[in-house]
């Protein structure tokens, strides 16, 4: 995988989450199903280009760092593999390997397992069938919104942030979740202490079923409020 990448770029493999350029537009989208996928498809068309080319943002802007996650662009949720890449003209660029490299042995418990790297090499240019987290993504866009959660609009990935309803605490809200056996994780460690991140890269049935689920949450999170 390295070969892929231009010899004057120093690589480490690592797990970081990912600037999407469909995350950054994605308040404008307004476009079909059908649509996003093209434009995700394109997007990734894009990114796996410059990858196979060597052409990186660090060639065109000063003081780069690249994060990019294998985990999202080729829809592997949980299995953390992906790079950093930096040019090795960074300013302090000694003290910014070093700090990288640091990092990535911090978190090497997350390391992918040898079998999957070798399977991400074989698959760079493999665009995912993104269809099913737009579907997903749009039934818990429109049953949220009627329900009464607050929550921000999904814009990429897979994951949709919302916030406990009531006043109850995200912890509370995850308890009461559990015992329906839908599973939520409180947002704290986002820096968003009252908000829970719900991941819907999962099919589109176990979806569809968990709205009841999520709409008698919402009216038990109003008993509990008022029984305190």
């Amino acid at each position: 995988m390295q070969a892929a990448f231009q010899a004057h770029l120093s690589t480490l493999y690592a797990e970081d989450p990912p600037l999407r350029v469909s995350e950054q537009s994605a308040k404008e989208d307004t476009a079909e199903a059908g649509a996003a996928v093209d434009a995700d498809k394109s997007t990734h068309a894009l990114r796996q280009q410059a990858v196979r080319t060597g052409t990186h943002a660090e060639s065109y802007y000063n003081n780069t760092i690249i994060c990019y996650s294998y985990s999202k662009s080729l829809s592997l949720p949980g299995e953390r593999i992906g790079f950093i890449a930096t040019d090795n003209n960074i300013d302090d660029f000694n003290d910014v390997w070093a700090g990288l490299r640091g990092a990535s042995g911090d978190l090497a418990n997350v390391c992918a397992p040898t079998l999957f790297q070798m399977v991400v090499e074989r698959c760079v240019d493999v665009a995912p069938n993104i269809a099913d987290y737009v579907h997903n993504r749009q039934i818990l866009r429109e049953a949220f919104g009627k329900i009464g959660y607050t929550f921000a609009d999904p814009s990429g990935a897979f994951y949709l942030f919302f916030k406990a309803p009531f006043g109850i605490t995200a912890e509370e809200f995850m308890d009461l979740a559990i015992e329906h056996h839908v599973f939520v994780v409180p947002a704290g460690s986002f820096g968003c202490p009252e908000w829970l991140r719900l991941s819907f890269c999962v099919s589109r049935q176990t979806v569809e079923d968990s709205i009841p689920l999520f709409a008698k949450l919402y009216d038990e999170a109003k008993t509990l409020t008022e029984k305190k």
